[in-house]
């Protein structure tokens, strides 16, 4: 046995042993959209998500010592592998490469131009995703926890979702009632996206506003009771991020990370999460 044969190999058993686990779970919750592998061999680096009959995989770039022709042909390897194990065809496995950018908005830039888009339903919510034209998909999967906690504390509040990327956090408030939901971005293409979710679920609602707008100038112009409630889902790559708490004035801050960590994220959650009550 040659040593990529036993690395394809590792991979395939790896794969098999998770999807095998985390499938189950899925359809008991009744979930369609999922991450099923997140980097688990080193030489197999990827991160591999369902999204129904479809999958959409993610490759960190790494230093390899191959070239650009066998490395073609080793991911086709993959590919082959993740279609025999997950049983979907190869031509709805959807590549990406992953390699770090600099700011903020290096993840919202368009990596190709198919426009490949479908509508996926998460807990009889819709929502549109892409997994041909950017880095990401559109729905974030380790948020869908997140989203219900929103959901159910949304009724009757004015709810402000800053940073809001495609209006997942706002198409779940507005199902949970909330008397109205205001949606800011800096990024045209994601507010545009954030108001098709929103008329895709709910076309009657008139209350869901959209503003394009830097956030922290866009927060100058608030007063400090504007909003009941308000989602702020701010990225950063920053691994020793911590919340000054005694800069923050708030009757409590509790840290809800575990709390909102989906079965398919345990374990491997990067992102923190705080409830701040004022």
């Amino acid at each position: 046995m040659n040593k990529s044969f036993g690395k394809l190999l590792s991979f395939q058993n790896r794969l098999q042993k998770v999807y095998r686990h985390l499938s189950k779970q899925a359809n008991k919750q009744g979930i369609s959209c999922y991450r099923i592998y997140d980097h688990d061999l080193p030489e197999a680096p990827f991160i591999i998500e369902v999204y129904d009959n479809k999958l959409y995989v993610s490759e960190y770039k790494r230093r390899h010592h191959l070239t650009e022709e066998e490395h073609e042909q080793w991911l086709d390897e993959c590919i082959s592998i993740m279609s025999a194990v997950t049983g979907i065809e190869k031509e709805n496995i959807y590549t990406k490469l992953r390699q770090r950018k600099e700011g903020r908005l290096g993840q919202y830039q368009k990596v190709a131009e198919e426009k490949t888009e479908f509508v996926v339903e998460e807990v009889g919510l819709k929502f549109i995703v892409n997994l041909s034209d950017y880095l990401d998909t559109g729905l974030f999967l380790d948020h869908r926890i997140t989203r219900q906690i929103v959901r159910e504390q949304s009724e009757g509040k004015e709810v402000l979702n800053l940073f809001c990327y495609t209006g997942s956090f706002s198409v779940y408030a507005i199902a949970g009632g909330a008397k109205e939901v205001v949606s800011v971005d800096l990024s045209k293409t994601y507010l545009s996206w954030a108001e098709r979710n929103s008329h895709l679920n709910f076309p009657a609602y008139a209350s869901h506003k959209i503003v394009h707008a830097d956030v922290l100038k866009y927060l100058k112009s608030l007063s400090p009771e504007s909003f009941d409630l308000i989602i702020m889902d701010f990225s950063t790559n920053y691994t020793k991020f911590g919340l000054h708490e005694k800069n923050i004035k708030a009757t409590s801050i509790k840290d809800i990370t575990k709390a909102t960590t989906p079965f398919d994220f345990a374990g491997k959650l990067k992102r923190q999460c705080f409830l701040i009550t004022k």
